[in-house]
């Protein structure tokens, strides 16, 4: 994840955090950085301003067994498009997004959220869930990946051939 260092010290986020697959973090923070100067006044930097400075965080996973992650698929106007589509509508979750090439398990893992409130306070999260192996899915301390037959449940990393 870019900018790490900066959301230690300082505690803030910048207008812009954005996932994407671990070859293209350099063209989604480039692009990130293009849109928020483009967007800047270039005056001090405030609620209602964007800081020419800014420094946007783009996170990975790794999703190139399912997707063609040497392609370079990923441009600049795919950023600026998600920018300009935002809303506060509920978000796409599963196979959508970022979520397409996620392998949880060996099952076809994907993208979703959760929420929480307590008092006036409301805890969001952002899951893009792509690890693991079978044999390690543990649910309540039990190891059922153990019992998971691969002859049964065909792997998501198996690849087939013509």
């Amino acid at each position: 994840m870019t900018r790490m260092t900066w959301l230690e010290k300082s505690g803030f986020l910048a207008p812009i955090i954005a996932i994407t697959n671990r070859h293209s973090i350099r063209t989604v923070r480039d692009a990130a950085i293009q849109w928020i100067t483009q967007q800047s006044t270039g005056s001090v930097v405030s609620d209602d301003d964007y800081c020419p400075l800014s420094l946007p965080v783009v996170a990975e996973t790794w999703d190139g067994f399912l997707n063609d992650i040497n392609g370079f698929h990923v441009q600049p106007q795919h950023l600026f498009d998600a920018i300009r589509s935002a809303s506060s509508d509920q978000i796409a979750e599963g196979n959508v997004g970022g979520g397409t090439g996620m392998v949880t398990h060996e099952f076809k893992g994907g993208i979703g959220t959760s929420s929480r409130k307590h008092g006036e306070y409301t805890v969001g999260v952002l899951v893009q869930s792509n690890y693991g192996r079978r044999y390690q899915l543990t649910i309540a301390d039990v190891p059922i990946g153990e019992e998971m037959l691969d002859e049964l449940l065909a792997s998501s990393w198996t690849r087939t051939t013509n």
